[in-house]
């Protein structure tokens, strides 16, 4: 086959086939991560009212979006350490096992980035 044979793509067919795989990508359902947000969620239930009531406080004190953002890091962090803490002090009393608050502490982290 020879190089002159070949014919350059149309740019308009180019455009249509690049905007028919875009609309096809964004179309794709993902249900694997609402499962993996719903199983997060439930990991991370014990710690869902220590963080609301962080949000909350935050929202009270601050007057700006951003100074929100900085008092949830400022309250969230080391209220979160105690309570995981206490939490996996609980458990391995009561015989769960350290590994409940660690995945806790992951389901979080899992839904703090999503």
């Amino acid at each position: 086959m020879n190089l002159a044979d070949v014919a350059e793509p149309d740019a308009a067919w180019v455009a249509e086939n690049l905007r028919a795989a875009q609309a096809a990508a964004y179309a794709a359902p993902a249900p694997r991560q609402f499962h993996l947000t719903a199983v997060a969620a439930l990991l991370a239930a014990p710690y869902l009212p220590l963080w609301a009531f962080v949000a909350i406080l935050a929202r009270r004190i601050a007057d700006d979006t951003n100074v929100i953002s900085l008092w949830k890091l400022l309250f969230g962090v080391p209220l979160t350490l105690i309570f995981a803490i206490g939490l996996t002090a609980f458990a391995i009393a009561a015989g769960y096992g350290w590994w409940w608050p660690v995945a806790s502490l992951i389901g979080g982290w899992l839904l703090w980035n999503r």
